[in-house]
């Protein structure tokens, strides 16, 4: 493991510490020079295991390094810790890495810290029932892991999900027969008809070429949830990147994508493109009313922002910047978009809200409200949803989300 890998991986690391950058989008720039697997490798284990890093480093140290060498210690503590590479190939690329971050003067603390870690220091971590390590246990700030375990929830479970090794996809329309084949992938048939599948070349190819798509299973309930679409007007509010648009397209809806952000409407624009259906696409603030759109479809899928506390396997950089009071802010954005989404749902047509979280506020207390103040709405249980409402847990198979199905009353 030389410096120049360690110094990809820290510079995507510090840019998601200190700078609140988005893991995905990081990741999706990342150049593959050789060490591409390497470089993922090092960023998702530090940040799947950073409350562990974090005590570790504090523990040698008594307080944490200045913030441009913190990513540096981090990645360095999760590969002494946790990978097979070489002690002294991690500590001296980072005693040189370090020297290229900070001068000279850093070198021989970073070597002495390090060295601490590579020879098992510190023994004693803190007690599984102590605040510290149930933020190790659930890789989560103790104020969310005490919030979920309030709420009724395994903490540690949902948080820290199996995460299946294969990827999930739907075949589209453009697929014909013959060209998908399950046995060449290890496919396994999924609930919502979709294949938990490894990423072959073939599978690949398919994507490519627009003939199969990436797709949570979790996210397609979201669509599922309205039944028959063939015909129906369609609104997706929240929109983008697209994929529930493009499903709904898919199952023969006249779709209508909107996202408050010109470049993700354009990826909305993208995706349907390259599966080969029509969406019309619109850049719009959904939580402003559009008097031409009242009353004017018959379905209206609502996916607003959240915390996103259903994807975290994927996203291991979701809560480590999140406050409690930045969920409260969100809340109040998805009342303001389930209010103006209601006004355009035709008498009789079906609203769906939904979110990848797990948080009561964000979820079951939204639609109870909702539904308190807005007596032309009722859910109703279908099919994929069939109490009206359901909360997937994050699992081996399944993300977490949450949906609730809802009919205007004629």
């Amino acid at each position: 493991m030389d410096a120049a890998t360690l110094r990809k991986s820290y510079n995507i690391l510090d840019r998601v510490l200190r700078a609140g950058a988005y893991l995905n989008i990081e990741l999706n720039s990342l150049k593959d020079d050789g060490d591409k697997n390497t470089v993922v490798k090092l960023v998702y284990g530090t940040l799947e295991n950073y409350y562990e890093c974090v005590y570790v480093l504090k523990s040698l140290v008594g307080r944490m390094p200045k913030p441009k060498f913190r990513a540096l210690f981090l990645q360095a503590i999760y590969a002494l810790r946790h990978l097979s590479a070489a002690p002294y190939a991690v500590v001296n690329s980072s005693v040189e890495l370090a020297a290229q971050i900070g001068g000279g003067d850093i070198k021989g603390f970073v070597n002495a810290v390090l060295k601490k870690v590579a020879a098992g220091d510190p023994e004693k971590m803190p007690s599984a029932l102590s605040d510290e390590g149930l933020e190790i246990a659930a890789n989560a700030p103790i104020w969310l892991v005490k919030k979920l375990t309030d709420e009724g929830y395994d903490a540690v479970r949902v948080l820290r999900p199996r995460a299946e090794k294969r990827k999930h996809i739907r075949l589209t329309s453009k697929c014909g027969k013959g060209e998908f084949d399950e046995k060449e992938c290890n496919a396994e048939r999924s609930e919502t008809g979709g294949y938990y599948v490894d990423v072959t070349p073939a599978v690949s190819a398919l994507a490519a070429q627009g003939k199969a798509t990436f797709q949570s299973p979790s996210s397609m309930v979201a669509v599922e949830a309205f039944g028959e679409l063939k015909g129906k007007r369609f609104l997706d509010l929240c929109a983008a990147p697209g994929g529930k648009a493009v499903l709904g397209a898919e199952r023969g809806a006249e779709v209508t994508a909107c996202d408050v952000h010109l470049h993700r409407t354009e990826l909305i624009r993208a995706y349907a493109k390259r599966v080969g259906v029509n969406v019309k696409t619109l850049t719009n603030d959904g939580t402003v009313y559009r008097e031409e759109f009242d009353s004017a479809f018959d379905c209206v899928l609502t996916d607003v922002p959240c915390s996103g506390l259903g994807v975290i396997s994927l996203r291991p950089d979701i809560v480590l910047n999140r406050r409690s009071e930045d969920i409260d802010a969100l809340v109040e954005i998805q009342r303001k978009l389930l209010l103006t989404a209601s006004r355009y749902v035709k008498p009789g047509g079906l609203l769906v809200y939904s979110t990848c979280t797990l948080t009561a506020c964000e979820n079951g207390e939204q639609i109870e409200r909702f539904l308190k103040e807005n007596g032309k709405f009722c859910i109703e249980g279908y099919g994929i949803v069939p109490e009206g409402v359901r909360m997937i847990l994050p699992d081996d198979k399944m993300d977490g989300f949450f949906i609730a199905r809802m009919r205007r009353k004629g």
